[in-house]
This record gives structure tokens, sequence and C-alpha cells, in this order.
């Protein structure tokens, strides 16, 4: 798993920090829903700016000590689909890191960077497009 955001409390409640990766920053605030409707609603709205970036939904671990996190689902124009996270604040709750790992494969059968990184250290990447072999 990868940390792509630190947060903190807001004053507004919720969480408010930013989110870096190679092609992405951005501040964000995780804003509380007050409009749930259904117990499937989102908890939070993430937002940068005024621009809608995704939700958040806690959920409470299983495993002792209980603690409760946020499962994200954060999209932007730039991206082929959402991509999922997850938020962790810290056991005092005054810290929370944002986590991401990639699936196994990456969606469009393109290689990650590590697995082109790896390629070309073996000298298997001659420019062609990868095959589904």
């Amino acid at each position: 798993m990868t940390v792509i955001g630190e947060f903190k409390p807001s004053r507004a409640g919720g969480w408010e920090g930013e989110i870096r990766t190679l092609s992405l920053s951005a501040k964000v605030r995780f804003e509380p829903n007050d409009n749930r409707t259904h117990p499937n609603a989102p908890h939070y709205r993430l937002m940068a700016g005024t621009f809608h970036a995704g939700d958040a939904w806690e959920h409470q671990s299983r495993a002792e000590p209980l603690r409760t996190y946020c499962r994200v689902s954060l999209d932007d124009p730039r991206f082929d689909a959402p991509i999922s996270a997850m938020l962790f604040p810290d056991a005092e709750g005054l810290n929370a890191q944002l986590v991401w790992s990639r699936s196994v494969k990456p969606k469009g059968g393109q290689p990650s960077l590590a697995q082109s990184a790896t390629a070309d250290s073996h000298g298997a990447n001659d420019g062609s497009a990868p095959s589904d072999e």
C-alpha cells in the first residue's frame, strides 16, 4: 500500500489535507454528508475546492482494537476509472493517511511503472504493445 494523502481533522468536521501522486497534487476536504437519506449513502463528500472529487463511507475494523476507517472512491476526469483507497485515522484521531494499492492487473492491460521498469531491466521491452499471454 502506498500513502497518497495526509489529513488532519477539520474545524467544520471531517478531514482536510492533500493528496499527492506522480500526476496529482490537490488539497482535499472530507466534508460530512449531512443529507444522508439512505443507509448506503456516503458519510463524506470529497471536495477539491468546489469540485466533487469522490465519496467516503465509514467502516469499523474487525480486529482488535476496533477502529473506524473510511473506504474512499476518488474520481477525476484524468482517470480512466475511479480509484479506491482507504483513509486510516491514527489512534488519537489527530492525523489520517489515505492509502492506495494497485490492483494486480491494471485496466486496459497496460503495465504499471514497476512492470515497465522490470521489463526494461531485462531487455524485454522492445516498444511494442504488451501482450495478454
